[in-house]
């Protein structure tokens, strides 16, 4: 079930630097250092790196090159509008820790309606086979860090749309009414 459904987030700005957040708490496990990177090296290159959570034990304020860092989890309803703000959640976890965990920053970009930059995992190849495109799903991290070298590719003529057009049939079969009709088809079917 996804958490509560939100506002579509504002419409892609084009002319205007791509933001790319990664979303919820900032670890090692999560690859926060993928996207420590990527920021060091991208930031301000028609790219604004943002953080849509807070940062773990793993990193030291310090040594965030992003404004107004959080070392604390934010109140949701400022946390929801951090993940509205984004046009793409970055989302480079490593596939030996998440292939079996379930992510709450992957559901708030869902419910969100927020596509997502991500590196290759079942999760990531099941959602885009079963539903299409959710953003861009990188095989490796170098992949990853490839696709920022030209933010121009990340915001082709209605991708960004068209990213969110999937979501939106994504999220929509994971609101508690369409699992409800799962749930009694599988008790009748009992």
């Amino acid at each position: 079930v996804l958490p509560e459904a939100t506002a579509s987030p504002p419409a892609a700005r084009p002319g205007g630097a791509v933001r790319v957040g990664f979303v919820g708490a900032a670890s090692r496990t999560k690859g926060f250092n993928l996207f420590l990177e990527a920021a060091r090296r991208f930031q301000g290159n028609g790219l604004d790196f943002r953080l849509a959570g807070y940062l773990t034990a793993d990193f030291r304020a310090e040594e965030v090159p992003l404004p107004g860092v959080a070392t604390r989890p934010l109140p949701r309803a400022a946390f929801l509008e951090a993940i509205r703000d984004l046009d793409f959640a970055f989302l480079p976890f490593n596939p030996d820790a998440y292939e079996f965990t379930a992510s709450g920053s992957l559901l708030d970009c869902i419910a969100n309606l927020v596509p997502m930059i991500a590196t290759r995992s079942t999760l990531m190849q099941r959602l885009a086979q079963d539903y299409g495109p959710i953003g861009h799903v990188c095989a490796t991290p170098e992949d990853a860090l490839a696709l920022f070298q030209d933010p121009a590719r990340l915001t082709l003529p209605g991708a960004i749309e068209g990213f969110r057009a999937t979501l939106a049939k994504i999220r929509a079969d994971r609101l508690p009414a369409a699992l409800a009709k799962l749930l009694r088809r599988d008790l009748d079917a009992a």
